[in-house]
């Protein structure tokens, strides 16, 4: 009886998550394009959010991109965010 509350609960978080990341990434799309740096608040809110697509069925990248559209950085900044992908990627791959 447990395990399948353990499945049903684990299935429960996976499709919450999807969707979650699926509602971001459309909201993201209203984002308007204002910036040409990304400054320190910026590039701490996009590391919190990187901290919590820890969640299973959270992209990270896709996570990224949408919190840094929402902020309004500009779509030719990506390169840069493309760096912090390669420097979290070693730190979340030890769990």
């Amino acid at each position: 009886f447990g395990n399948e509350l353990d499945k049903d609960s684990s299935l429960l978080l996976l499709g919450s998550g999807f969707i979650a990341g699926g509602i971001i990434l459309f909201i993201s799309k209203s984002g308007k394009e204002r910036k040409n740096t990304i400054g320190t608040p910026e590039a701490l809110l996009i590391g919190i959010m990187q901290g919590i697509a820890i969640i299973p069925s959270i992209s990270r990248s896709g996570l990224t991109i949408a919190v840094a559209l929402l902020l309004g950085i500009k779509k030719e900044l990506a390169p840069v965010l493309e760096i912090s992908f390669q420097y979290g990627a070693a730190p979340s791959s030890e769990f």
